[in-house]
């Protein structure tokens, strides 16, 4: 399918995105929207294990298998394993990308958004071209991922600020169904499945199946448009995450020190310094303090400017 923008004065710009109090202006896709196939998203952990992701392959597959559209966001671990999944049995897959068109967020994944966007399926850009991605431009892309779903898994999801646990929450704030796969207690891995357990937000996937009647159960049910929600609410806070509600972990592991982390300090860079002391060009550069910002490693504040948590 070609690619299509719409802005918020289209007539036609798609409505379940439209209700979303943030909504992209421009939006971009290379994927049919209105269809009334059943749409399932199966997000989860960058950081995944062998065996979440394996499952969330499996659980794709047999999804697309079956018809429904699997959406996810593009990213490692999960999500490329969900794309991966409907792709190897000819189904179609929604990548709902946090960047604009021309442009790839994680550069490694440049392959895997060119056969999506090849496939049945296509990929939905949630910015203007050439902009460039801030952290919160990624909790308002799981927006968008979690409206064109009729229902969401959360495969594997780390507590407390996960990019899977953004789109769980923003999920249920809409009224869609949202099932999640629960590990050991105090596996730090499933630590946010237990947290939207606990909040009532989710409830547990009892098979492949469930996830396809909690889609069509989501697909039938009116959904409330999207409070407003502040976009930078969470960057003032400071020190060690709080304890969720089931589960007292240890701040998160500091990632490896790539050349990225080991030039940040603990007062404030802009972006352009660091990928000049990392020798690395932007793009990468940017990819990676992202990452590591979800993973609350590091902060962005000022936006365009990132230093040390930990």
């Amino acid at each position: 399918m070609e690619r299509r923008t719409y802005t918020l004065a289209d007539p036609d710009y798609p409505s379940r995105v439209r209700r979303l109090s943030n909504a992209p202006d421009p939006l971009t896709t290379s994927c049919d929207l209105a269809t009334r196939d059943l749409r399932v998203a199966i997000v989860g952990s960058r950081s995944a294990s062998a065996a979440g992701a394996a499952f969330a392959r499996r659980l794709a597959a047999h999804l697309a298998g079956r018809g429904a559209i699997v959406v996810s966001g593009g990213a490692l671990g999960i999500d490329a394993a969900a794309h991966e999944g409907a792709l190897e049995v000819g189904g179609k897959t929604w990548l709902v990308a946090p960047t604009g068109p021309g442009s790839v967020t994680p550069p490694s994944h440049e392959g895997l958004f060119a056969r999506v966007e090849a496939s049945a399926g296509g990929v939905v850009w949630t910015l203007a071209p050439g902009a460039t991605p801030l952290l919160h431009t990624f909790h308002e892309r799981n927006e968008v991922l979690a409206t064109l779903s009729d229902a969401l898994v959360v495969v594997q999801a780390a507590a407390p600020r996960s990019g899977a646990l953004s789109a769980g929450r923003a999920a249920h704030r809409l009224g869609i169904p949202v099932l999640t796969v629960c590990g050991w207690p105090g596996e730090a891995a499933h630590a946010g499945c237990l947290e939207l357990l606990a909040e009532g937000a989710a409830q547990v996937l009892r098979s492949f199946d469930h996830a396809l009647e909690a889609a069509a159960s989501g697909a039938l049910s009116p959904r409330p448009a999207s409070p407003a929600r502040p976009r930078r609410a969470t960057r003032a806070r400071s020190g060690p995450p709080a304890a969720g509600p089931l589960l007292a972990l240890p701040p998160p592991p500091l990632a490896p020190a790539t050349g990225v982390l080991a030039h940040l300090s603990y007062e404030p860079q802009h972006i352009e310094k660091i990928a000049e002391a990392s020798n690395l060009p932007l793009p990468h550069t940017l990819s990676e303090l992202l990452t590591l910002a979800l993973d609350d490693v590091v902060v962005e504040a000022p936006p365009g400017h990132y230093r040390r948590r930990y």
